[in-house]
């Protein structure tokens, strides 16, 4: 579906391979052979383009909770772990207590979270 699309859209084409390899180049992803022994899990994504927006027109969305041919998705079978982040209630009451108050973003925050290398097969894109 997403090669039927590069060949009417070239210029999605283009961006999804820049995004891609600045992927690549920011060591968030790495190529591998398709020989390599052992349990593998492609992960489906697709381009979603946002022609109005400012910084990224084109974002590649990765869909972990696709089943694959047994039926089973990654979303599925992973451990679901703990909440990490306070209860929004309180962020919010910390947000008004002071007359100032700061909001950031950190830029590609989600990619540079470092996967143990034994999991990696399972995270692969083709």
């Amino acid at each position: 579906m997403l090669e039927r699309r590069f060949v009417s859209e070239p210029d999605t084409k283009d961006k999804h391979v820049e995004f891609l390899q600045e992927y690549e180049d920011l060591d968030h992803m790495q190529r591998v052979k398709d020989e390599e022994p052992g349990l593998h899990y492609y992960i489906p994504h697709h381009a979603v383009i946002c022609p109005e927006s400012k910084t990224t027109k084109l974002r590649v969305v990765f869909d972990a909770s696709c089943k694959n041919s047994n039926g089973n998705s990654l979303n599925a079978i992973l451990f679901e772990g703990g909440t990490v982040q306070p209860d929004l209630f309180d962020i919010l009451l910390r947000f008004r207590k002071y007359v100032v108050a700061f909001s950031s973003d950190i830029k590609k925050m989600l990619r540079q979270i470092k996967v143990q290398e034994h999991q990696q097969d399972f995270l692969r894109i083709l």
